[in-house]
């Protein structure tokens, strides 16, 4: 893998008449290097050219004094890699704007296909302090039986599932919670995990993983073939974080049963929800899971997720992307160590963009805004993890056929590109594509873009990753 270096003949400081520095384009600079790395937005190219060009285009771009004159033949490597144009800036936009109408027409039909993602039960058999949803779980459960669903529901949902084109490649099934995989809903979860073997197909599920174990039969690549399990630093930030309801400590039964899923040759998740209370810990736990040889299964996944709080909430733990990356940087010096860190599962942004033709093609920020759909306990659908449980939120209902409110719909689904015009002119319109639709709303700017960290993070994983695969000498 290498990056695109632009060599430049000779640069000069002069008039241009025809060209122009790309509406999307962003500047990354390297002083220690003396090189700059370009992105454009619009097109999904990264080159790297000497910094003095790269400061004096990044000049240009901000002044728009056409002062900038350049050796032919480099122009014309910049005007083909998109990050020099001759089209007007509104002709430009006009481009983006057509181009973001190609990629929804092309990504419709997966979004169609839709993610069905099934809530057995709102309860949980753990107390964690930051849970979005702890208000939720404890207003449906006091003074009431726990409401699991039925397998009535269950045939309801695969039956309506039926009617919707199956993709092999996308994750199309979830089990959701609440908790859904501890003692309880053990029953239910055999059923559906039955009627999904039967239909061919396999499920994610998201759980804490403390009962695991109680479902191991249940673990193959044809049934359950992939967990999400939280684990929130080591053993006594984790204990104090991950707190079960009957009191007793949580790290070590976790640990065992991810080893267990790991060992059944599934696909094994570990994320840790990062903030201030935790984030001394992070680099550890990374260590620990090293030295237990979990990384050497090709199936484990290390992951992360900073806190965030709603829109007009406090919350004095939370940290921000340059914090957690400040961290990163001066705690670790181990590129491998780095990789795992940085949660490079799929290669990385630099890599991904680097070789992915169609890496920078997305019109939708997630599920919520495209082809998630949950089936709740309580016959409600809806279609974001941040609202399952709140009736205001929901979307319809269903039984043997899904009631979709089409008015209480549209508001999430016409948030695509290019439907943000303010988006239509960020270079990471299609990387980020408007943002959390829920924030958004939360704002009460469910029309605008939602953009609190999306540049920040989107920079600072660049500048990691550049260093990283040591593309600076490598080029």
């Amino acid at each position: 893998m290498t990056l695109c270096e632009v060599v430049v003949p000779y640069f000069r400081l002069e008039g241009e008449e025809n060209m122009r520095v790309s509406t999307y384009e962003m500047f990354f600079h390297f002083p220690e290097y003396g090189k700059t790395i370009m992105f454009n937005g619009l097109s999904g190219t990264l080159d790297m050219v000497p910094i003095s060009m790269g400061t004096a285009l990044e000049q240009e771009a901000i002044n728009k004094s056409k002062c900038v004159t350049i050796n032919e033949s480099v122009s014309q490597v910049l005007l083909k890699r998109y990050h020099l144009t001759e089209l007007t800036e509104e002709d430009e936009i006009s481009s983006c704007f057509e181009l973001a109408n190609k990629y929804e027409k092309i990504q419709k039909p997966v979004y169609d296909a839709h993610r069905f993602i099934i809530l057995p039960t709102y309860k949980c058999n753990f107390c964690c302090p930051y849970c979005y949803e702890r208000d939720i779980e404890d207003r449906v459960s006091t003074n009431k039986p726990e409401q699991l669903m039925t397998k009535e529901q269950v045939d309801n949902i695969f039956s309506i599932m039926e009617r919707y084109p199956y993709i092999a490649e996308k994750s199309q099934m979830e089990i959701f919670g609440g908790e859904p995989l501890y003692k309880n809903t053990l029953p239910i979860v055999r059923y559906i995990v039955e009627k999904a073997t039967r239909a061919g197909r396999n499920i994610t599920v998201t759980t804490n993983g403390y009962d695991l174990n109680l479902f191991e039969d249940l673990l193959s690549p044809a049934k359950i073939s992939a967990v999400q399990i939280t684990v929130d630093g080591t053993e006594a930030i984790h204990n104090a974080r991950r707190v079960s309801r009957s009191g007793g400590k949580t790290f070590h039964k976790i640990i065992d049963n991810m080893r267990l899923a790991l060992d059944k040759g599934i696909v094994v998740r570990a994320r840790v929800n990062v903030d201030k209370s935790n984030l001394t810990s992070y680099v550890e736990l990374i260590n620990y899971f090293k030295e237990i040889g979990y990384f050497e299964y090709p199936k484990f996944v290390f992951t992360y997720a900073l806190v965030r709080t709603l829109p007009g909430q406090k919350n004095d733990l939370c940290i921000t992307d340059s914090e957690f990356f400040d961290y990163l940087e001066e705690n670790i010096t181990d590129n491998t160590l780095m990789s795992y860190a940085i949660s490079e599962e799929n290669g990385g942004l630099l890599r991904n963009l680097l070789n992915n033709p169609v890496a920078a093609s997305k019109t939708r920020y997630c599920g919520a805004v495209g082809s998630s759909i949950f089936f709740s306990p309580d016959n409600l659908l809806y279609n974001c993890t941040e609202v399952v449980g709140q009736p205001q939120y929901a979307i319809g209902t269903y039984d043997t056929e899904i009631h979709i409110d089409e008015k209480k719909e549209s508001v999430w689904k016409k948030r695509h590109m290019p439907n943000i015009p303010e988006c239509l002119r960020c270079p990471l319109v299609f990387m980020c594509s408007g943002g959390c639709a829920f924030r958004a709303m939360e704002c009460g700017c469910a029309d605008g873009p939602y953009c609190v960290s999306i540049k920040e993070s989107f920079e600072r994983r660049l500048r990691i990753e550049a260093k990283l695969y040591d593309i600076f000498t490598r080029s």
